[in-house]
Order: C-alpha cells, then sequence, then structure tokens
C-alpha cells in the first residue's frame, strides 16, 4: 500500500477490508484447494479452483445455514472443478477441502508489514474494519493479533443485513463517523469489495449549510 499517495487529497477514513487484505489466509486456501486436487485426482488449474472455491466461500458466509443448504445443489453446480461428479461425490471433495482450508487457515498471520502500515496509517486518518467474517471471529483475531487498538469502528457480518458486495456496511461506517465518500478510501482485494465501494458513490452529505 502506497501510504504517500493516500495522502494526496481530503482522505480522512480508510475502510480495510480483513480476509485477503490484512489477514493472509490465501496461503490456506492454495493449500487445501491444491491438496484436494490432488487427493481427488481432478485435473484442473489450481489458481482458477482457488477463484472458485473462495466465490463458493462468499456466499456460504453471508448466507444463513437453512439458505445455503437449500441452494446447495446449485452452488455446487458453479464449481467448475467437480462438474464431472455426481452430487454426492461434488459434496464430499467441497468438504474436505473447507475442512482443510479450516485446519490450515489457524496457522495464518497477517501479510508482512499490516501491522506496520495500520500504525502509521492511523497516526493521521480514522482507520476502521468492514468483513464479511463473524464477530466473535475477527474479534478473537482482532485480540490475537493486538489490532484493535487500530480501529474507531469494527463491523463483521453480524452488524449488517446485507453483507458485501451490498454497500450497507461502507454506509454504516460513513454514518458512524459522519464522513463523505470522497473522504474516505476502502481497501479490498476481491470483486465485491469493488462492487461495495462503487455503490457508495452517491449519499447525502454531512455537515451543517
Amino acid at each position: 500500500m502506497a501510504i504517500d499517495t493516500i495522502k494526496n487529497g481530503n482522505v480522512k477514513t480508510i475502510i480495510f477490508d480483513w480476509d485477503g487484505t490484512i489477514f493472509n489466509n490465501v496461503s490456506a486456501i492454495h493449500a487445501a484447494t491444491e491438496s484436494a486436487l490432488e487427493r481427488y485426482n481432478i485435473d484442473y488449474p489450481t489458481d482458477q479452483a482457488v477463484a472458485e472455491f473462495i466465490a463458493l466461500m462468499e456466499k456460504m458466509e453471508t448466507n444463513a445455514l437453512p439458505k445455503v443448504m437449500l441452494q446447495s445443489y446449485q452452488l455446487l453446480n458453479e464449481i467448475s472443478f467437480v462438474k464431472h461428479l455426481s452430487y454426492t461425490e461434488k459434496l464430499q471433495v467441497v468438504l474436505y477441502l473447507y475442512t482443510l482450508y479450516s485446519d490450515f487457515s489457524k496457522e495464518s498471520k497477517l501479510f508482512s508489514g499490516a501491522e506496520q502500515v495500520l500504525e502509521e496509517l492511523s497516526k493521521n486518518y480514522n482507520l476502521a474494519l468492514l468483513t464479511n467474517s463473524k464477530r466473535a471471529m475477527i474479534n478473537d483475531l482482532l485480540k490475537k493479533f493486538n489490532l484493535d487498538k487500530y480501529f474507531v469502528s469494527v463491523l463483521s457480518l453480524d452488524d449488517v443485513t446485507n453483507p458485501k458486495p451490498h454497500p450497507e456496511g461502507i454506509h454504516k461506517v460513513l454514518s458512524e463517523l459522519e464522513q463523505n465518500p470522497e473522504e474516505v478510501v476502502y481497501v479490498g482485494d476481491l470483486i465485491t469489495d469493488l462492487r461495495a465501494a462503487k455503490e457508495c458513490d452517491h449519499r447525502p452529505h454531512y455537515g451543517s449549510g
């Protein structure tokens, strides 16, 4: 992240995504995907399989469990690297992959230099965190890595009705800190982050007069 670039302009607040932005769970996703493809002898590009698995995890995390279960057939059909398998086999591969990822992610750490960047930025900007992770999980991780002191606002999946890519979370941060879109930078790693940020271009401005 180029701190000097952010300093140019009227930016007052920087909103961060968590997974894949501050928290490096990317290695765990890659390792789990590679292992699953190898175990089930699936000849498929790893990077593409990783992208599909990330998309699946986002849908699983942003929907209630009953809805995920009801839509499981459709969700599994959207994963190209298991399309040649039966429904039961698809479910077996994906469950194995998700279990493996959960195990690997326990060893995940912050991206190199992430804490130093947050510490430096917090001296001049309000820092907020907007994640599709559950509140309990993000609270535990922030405490584990001693990062909670840097954020003036933390919004999780439990704090919104409509998770990213819906802009509700960003709107809530803007309202809480009484900031306008042009005063805020959003930092994320996925297309859902980009879509959420773009949807916040138009909203009422704060301030008197």
